[in-house]
């Protein structure tokens, strides 16, 4: 699997009907995918995304492995 696949199964939006779950079991439904970000900066912006009972609203980082984030300097990135 790489980053681009990844890209394509979040744009399609077929994630949307599929019962997703945190680590801990928390219940994790995607309202709303956002837009593909042609720029630098997050992959996708304006996403929804419920968590439990709480929505998030903004960015996703989208990574094949949890140290990419650090590999691609994420946090020292102000995009």
């Amino acid at each position: 699997m790489n980053e681009e696949l990844m890209y394509l199964i979040w744009n399609s939006k077929s994630i949307l009907g599929h019962r997703l779950q945190t680590i801990d079991g928390k219940n994790i439904t995607i309202l709303h995918p956002g837009k593909r970000n042609q720029f630098s900066g997050p992959d996708f912006i304006q996403a929804r995304i419920r968590i439990d009972e709480l929505d998030w609203h903004g960015s996703v980082e989208i990574h094949v492995k949890t140290s990419d984030w650090n590999l691609h300097k994420h946090q020292v990135d102000q995009a």
